[in-house]
């Protein structure tokens, strides 16, 4: 058997059709936790996990290094839930539901969503 791993954002999904929800998380996760709204505009954070997402911003809203290091586990525990609990409408790229069909139809291939952004679980749904 064969595992495929793919990354979500910009491979499978349209990355335009998941921005709004990407800044929304970040900016209510911290706004809750430290009671300031982050700048989520621009957004200079492609490329970056989570942890790294939040750390800058904290910074960003004015957060001391120590005071940083205090919030960033509730913050990046919150990010998560905010997010699973967002309505989300992603769309696929051209020719990714045609792919996906085939392979989940595989015997000779299991597949697999690494995102990055959570730590994976078997049973979290992450569009």
């Amino acid at each position: 058997m064969r595992v495929i791993l793919f990354d979500i954002d910009g491979t499978l999904v349209l990355k335009q059709s998941t921005d709004a929800n990407e800044r929304e998380r970040f900016r209510r996760a911290i706004a809750d936790e430290v009671g300031v709204s982050p700048p989520t505009e621009p957004w200079r954070y492609d490329g970056m996990v989570d942890p790294q997402i939040c750390r800058r911003l904290l910074i960003d809203v004015g957060l001391s290094e120590s005071a940083v290091t205090e919030h960033l586990q509730r913050v990046i525990e919150r990010v998560e839930h905010v997010y699973t609990t967002m309505e989300k409408h992603p769309r696929l790229n051209d020719g990714v539901g045609e792919l996906l069909k085939i392979l989940s139809v595989s015997s000779k291939h299991s597949l697999g969503f690494s995102p990055g952004t959570f730590r994976l679980s078997p049973k979290r749904s992450f569009v």
